[in-house]
C-alpha cells in the first residue's frame, strides 16, 4: 500500500472525512469526504486541488494501491471531464515540511514495530 496512515475523523457517529498520508514521491496527504465525492490532494510541491465525482470504490482503490502517482494518473488525471478539478490553494513551505517531517515519524515508528513483531 502506498499510504503511511490513514485518520477517519467521525463526527455523530459518522466517517465525515478521511485524512491519509502517504510515502510517495508526488503525494504528501489527502483529505477525502465521503458525502460529497470530494478529494483533495496535497502535492509534494505544495500545491493542494481538489478533483469531484471520486467516489468511495475509487478512493479505496488509491489506498490500495502500490503507487498513488499511478494510480491517479491511470484513474482520476486521465478524466478530467468525468473527475473536474481546481486549485484550491498552495502550502507554504513551514507547512510542507511539517508533512514531511509526520511522514518520516510514522514511517519510522511504522518500522520499530515490525522490528518488534
Amino acid at each position: 500500500m502506498a499510504y503511511i496512515e490513514k485518520y477517519e475523523h467521525i463526527e455523530d457517529g459518522k466517517i465525515t472525512y478521511i485524512d491519509t498520508i502517504f510515502d510517495s514521491s508526488s503525494v504528501l496527504k489527502t483529505s477525502y469526504f465521503n458525502e460529497k465525492n470530494k478529494l483533495y490532494i496535497h502535492y509534494i510541491r505544495g500545491g493542494t486541488f481538489s478533483y469531484l465525482n471520486v467516489d468511495k470504490d475509487l478512493h479505496d482503490g488509491m489506498l490500495e494501491s502500490e503507487s498513488i502517482g499511478k494510480y491517479l494518473i491511470a484513474t482520476i488525471k486521465k478524466d478530467p471531464e468525468k473527475y473536474p478539478f481546481s486549485k484550491e490553494f498552495t502550502l507554504n513551505k513551514g507547512e510542507i515540511d511539517e508533512i514531511k517531517l509526520l511522514i518520516e515519524a510514522k514511517k519510522r515508528f511504522n518500522e520499530t514495530n515490525k522490528l518488534e513483531d
